[in-house]
């Protein structure tokens, strides 16, 4: 497999995961082995996107910066995403109960709740399909 192929599978594992949360739900307790698998999931999203993620830093880097790239997507992807993402989160955790009547089942928030994550996941999926280049910058480079 080809890296944008391995992040690809990664977002759509992702979309899948949400997917589940969104709407497994709705079934009762016939929809808790859907959200299980929904969990077992996060092991193929980071396999295939997050480590990833950090070879691509690791290949598109030369020897002399590679240890400060590879600090600097730390910084960002556990520093300032945590900050920011927990920001994002408390957003459409914020619309999703503007979405719901009072009086409604449960699952009706986390549906609104995982749903954003969802198509933002998909989004990108599309985008990284569109943009991202198939080989590295070596192999492109050789061509």
């Amino acid at each position: 497999f080809s890296r944008k192929k391995l992040l690809m599978i990664g977002l759509l594992a992702y979309a899948a995961r949400m997917a589940l949360f969104s709407y497994a739900p709705m079934l009762g307790a016939a929809g808790m082995p859907l959200v299980l698998i929904g969990v077992a999931l996060h092991g193929l999203c980071f396999g295939c996107f997050i480590f990833v993620a950090y070879m691509v830093v690791d290949e598109e880097t030369s020897k002399d910066v590679r240890a400060s790239a590879q600090n600097l997507f730390n910084l960002v992807i556990i520093g300032l995403g945590i900050i920011v993402g927990s920001k994002i989160a408390a957003s459409v955790s914020a619309w999703a109960k503007t979405r719901v009547a009072e009086g409604d089942d449960w699952y009706h928030y986390t549906t609104e709740l995982f749903s954003i994550p969802m198509y933002a996941s998909l989004l990108c999926l599309v985008l990284m399909f569109l943009f991202y280049p198939s080989g590295t910058r070596n192999q492109e480079s050789q061509s």
